[in-house]
């Protein structure tokens, strides 16, 4: 959501997580992915229904299927792709197995899940955003830059969460602290189904001799983009081989993307690039030094599993992170990064410790390569899941 992988989807991608698949596990599984031919706007759901391919689930995906009520004639107006889609459907529901589960990824429309549910096969929701504490959090963080959200979305919103975890029989939520937030009914069918990363994809290496700084976010506000910026000018003074990366793509807020650029344009060490996609990350990565995750506390901010956090353990490199409560967590049970307030002094004094300390650096980029490979991949994920769907 606050960065961006994107690319057009890749078969060999694709062929990596399914070659060499175990006896089935007897589970069915259609899969409602939001639409991905640029893996926009996160790449959870890709990766968790590969990995449950992987892991021997039997898993149908349809991408981008839209969840109009059908009226007499109205086939007529569909496109010949979400006919397909529609036949997809009735085929799955048609089809005489046992153990099918439908896998919904986000919130959807209270008809549609509706529709799911009078089909007698059960719904497992992969709650992986609330926009709500989105709005909330991250549109309106700077009010210099804030985006109006209407009372009708909100509303609509609120409705569309609330039937989709009530009709809903399993609920993976992508933090105990987010689960919480809810009613005790909604809590009891729910379970904690972080982020990930996937370690085959970022291939680990050593730190590379430039102090070259990596990070992949949007060009809003909130992703602290001036905190990193500010911070590595004070650094440079005592680091002048320090450079910054900064994968983003075009800021949805009006203004924002030029007041940066016109900001820091007399530093030429500073670099913007729109051409980082899933696919070309681990490159992205190998050449960083580190990483950083500058978020500002807040309610949902708080309650994330940050992607980049997980991609950044991936690669074997180190990360500074702000003190959100799940990215403590995390950081502080794998020893792979340093913690910062959310302020210039406080981040810069962690760089400068990482930046003249490599022998940390590379320990704690070796430990979060460890905690992928041991625990937090997408297979590891992908395991949890069909034990609940089993039981």
């Amino acid at each position: 959501m606050l960065f961006m992988y994107f690319k057009s989807f890749d078969k060999k991608l694709y062929s990596s997580y399914v070659i060499g698949m175990d006896v089935n596990s007897g589970l069915n599984i259609l899969s409602f992915q939001p639409t991905k031919p640029n893996l926009r706007g996160g790449h959870r759901p890709f990766n968790l229904d590969m990995a449950l391919k992987k892991e021997s689930a039997d898993v149908e995906v349809i991408e981008d299927f839209l969840p109009y009520r059908l009226r007499p004639g109205s086939v007529k107006i569909l496109s010949s792709d979400q006919q397909d889609k529609r036949k997809q459907l009735q085929n799955f529901i048609d089809e005489k197995k046992e153990n099918k589960w439908y896998l919904v990824h986000g919130i959807q429309q209270k008809t549609f899940m509706e529709r799911l549910k009078r089909t007698g096969i059960p719904i497992a929701l992969d709650f992986r955003d609330d926009p709500i504490l989105q709005y909330q959090s991250t549109l309106n963080y700077d009010d210099r830059y804030s985006i109006p959200i209407s009372e009708k979305k909100i509303r609509s919103a609120e409705i569309n969460i609330r039937e989709s975890q009530e009709l809903s029989d399993l609920i993976l939520f992508p933090s105990e602290t987010l689960m919480k937030k809810y009613d005790d009914h909604i809590v009891e069918k729910g379970m904690t189904c972080m982020n990930a990363s996937d370690p085959n994809h970022f291939i680990h290496s050593e730190l590379p001799d430039n102090l070259n700084i990596g990070i992949l976010t949007g060009m809003q506000p909130i992703a602290g983009i001036e905190t990193l910026l500010d911070g590595c000018v004070k650094v440079k003074k005592d680091h002048a081989e320090l450079t910054v990366e900064i994968g983003t793509s075009d800021s949805p807020i009006p203004g924002y993307e030029e007041y940066i650029h016109k900001k820091y344009s007399k530093f030429n060490w500073i670099k913007f690039s729109k051409d980082v996609f899933y696919e070309n990350a681990p490159d992205f990565f190998k050449n960083a030094y580190l990483s950083v995750n500058l978020m500002p506390k807040t309610d949902y901010l708080d309650a994330c599993t940050p992607l980049k956090l997980f991609d950044t353990m991936a690669a074997g490199r180190p990360i500074i992170a702000t003190n959100l409560i799940e990215t403590m967590k995390i950081i502080g049970e794998e020893s792979c990064g340093l913690i910062c307030e959310n302020n210039v002094e406080d981040f810069a004094d962690k760089l400068s410790i990482l930046l003249s300390d490599r022998e940390m650096a590379e320990k704690l980029g070796h430990n979060g390569r460890k905690a992928i490979e041991e625990k937090h991949s997408w297979n590891h994920r992908a395991r949890d899941i069909i034990e609940a769907l089993k039981s």
